[in-house]
């Protein structure tokens, strides 16, 4: 059946709204190359691109939409995606621009109020961000996503205490949701309130409603595992290699692993890609086989090298020699990769099992990791996934560098140069200083990467006492001691 460009963009919305980005994002790039100077299509595309993570399509069609005469509500929206969208590039001065403008467009506007109280603290210009969201604090009902950012801003400020109350006062008006109550747990923890910050991280993980199905888990463990087995990488040209995987748990310190590479002029960062299990999803026919699709080499190599084109896409840098992607969940899907992209090179991220899983419960990671809403599901799912990258150690050979967090934070220097010769960079004395890097992060972590490197959060488990207790039992009943 023939569909229209009215039911096209009627349907990109929908999957938009349901966070399926990607597949609204292929919807939108054939409308926006038909009507390329179309600005409510420019808008759309540029939002689905934004947010399905290839933020250098999303700036050209956003650069269109925010200049093409749009009504002022829309045009606001463009402006303020066009600020996330350049922040998110690394021109912090471009974003910034941007919110403002689309905040005089309309000063009433919680999203670009948001957006440029966001970007102002990644900048630091923290007096700034407190004089965007006053006026939104101060009104009788507060919003529960100006809260959490106020929140942030709060920390950031070393006033925890302040951002307690703003939070509490939202929860009261009827904002609870499980961001509000992760942002009060982190600000109670601040303040050094820890029981009651892990009430609150506990209402957080209740109220996501979400839990892990165990028996999914297991066959996908076991299909990743099998998929290793005799998997060898793939030999590249010389030179650079072109693709670099940073893997590992979440909370494991992939975003600071890779931030550390994209301070150094010849990477491009290319942040949590979805483009590996996209690759993944157009190779693998049958689900009752999923992540050891049984595909000729020659098909893997062509979706290798559409896999790297999407790369250059979302990449925070044009033109470099490697393109690191640092989606945690790759790590089922190292087989694949290493069949199709040859010459690849992955960085193993590893840390002390209870401080993971316990930044993973404490962490706001969002319904796509359940297993993050209870301890025993972290301990569970911690455990398949070092059995995962185990094999994967012993199939990659030197291709897999494992990287342990607790040495990265106490002695950076030798763990950052052993990195980038293992991606085959000169040493460049930038990666020692990761938080002077103005690209911006878009992962939780994006607080602790604007902070120099420091082993502040080793040991972060200890604070909670026997509320953790279940964790460790559960760790121990994995095989794993609450050292390793």
């Amino acid at each position: 059946m023939r569909v229209n460009a009215n039911q096209a963009v009627q349907r990109a919305q929908q999957l938009l709204s349901r966070g399926r980005f990607r597949e609204a994002a292929a919807i939108t790039r054939q409308l926006y190359r038909a009507k390329p100077d179309g600005a409510m299509i420019a808008l759309l595309h540029g939002e689905t691109a934004l947010r399905a993570g290839r933020a250098g399509e999303a700036l050209a069609a956003l650069e269109v939409a925010a200049r093409g005469g749009l009504a002022d509500g829309p045009a606001s929206a463009a402006w303020a995606l066009l600020g996330e969208c350049r922040s998110r590039m690394g021109d912090s001065a471009g974003g910034i621009d941007a919110l403002n403008r689309a905040l005089g467009m309309r000063n009433d506007d919680p999203l670009a109020a948001r957006g440029l109280a966001d970007a102002l603290i990644d900048a630091g210009r923290l007096d700034e961000a407190q004089v965007v969201l006053s006026r939104f604090v101060n009104q009788d009902r507060l919003d529960p996503s100006i809260a959490s950012i106020y929140a942030r801003l709060c920390r950031r400020r070393k006033e925890p205490e302040e951002g307690v109350r703003a939070l509490r006062r939202s929860i009261s008006a009827g904002g609870a949701s499980p961001g509000v109550h992760a942002a009060l747990g982190q600000c109670l923890e601040a303040v050094g309130r820890f029981d009651e910050a892990f009430d609150a991280y506990e209402m957080a993980n209740r109220s996501m409603g979400v839990r892990l199905d165990r028996k999914l888990h297991a066959k996908r463990t076991a299909a990743a595992l099998a998929g290793l087995d005799g998997v060898r990488p793939a030999p590249g040209p010389g030179g650079l290699p072109g693709v670099l995987l940073i893997v590992g748990m979440p909370r494991s310190g992939t975003s600071l692993t890779e931030q550390i590479f994209a301070s150094h002029p010849d990477v491009g960062a290319c942040g949590e890609s979805q483009s590996l299990p996209a690759l993944w999803r157009r190779v693998c026919k049958d689900p009752a086989r999923a992540f050891t699709p049984s595909v000729d080499d020659a098909v893997l190599l062509e979706e290798g090298r559409a896999y790297v084109e999407d790369l250059r896409a979302e990449s925070s840098r044009a033109g470099v020699a490697l393109l690191t992607d640092k989606n945690p969940m790759n790590l089922f899907l190292l087989s694949v990769a290493a069949r199709a992209l040859p010459g690849l090179r992955v960085i193993r991220c590893r840390r002390r099992a209870m401080d993971v899983c316990v930044s993973c419960y404490t962490s706001p990671l969002g319904p796509d990791h359940e297993y993050a809403c209870d301890l025993q599901d972290c301990a569970a799912y911690f455990a398949s996934a070092e059995r995962v990258l185990d094999a994967a150690q012993n199939a990659l050979g030197d291709a897999m560098l494992d990287v342990s967090y607790e040495t990265l934070v106490r002695d950076p220097e030798p763990v950052i140069r052993g990195m980038l010769e293992h991606a085959g960079l000169a040493f460049d004395a930038r990666c020692l200083s990761p938080e002077r890097n103005e690209r911006v992060v878009q992962t939780i972590s994006r607080d602790q990467v604007t902070a120099a490197i420091s082993d502040t959060s080793v040991g972060r488990w200890g604070r909670f006492g026997e509320r953790v207790a279940p964790l460790r039992e559960a760790l121990s009943r994995e095989g794993i001691g609450a050292g390793s």
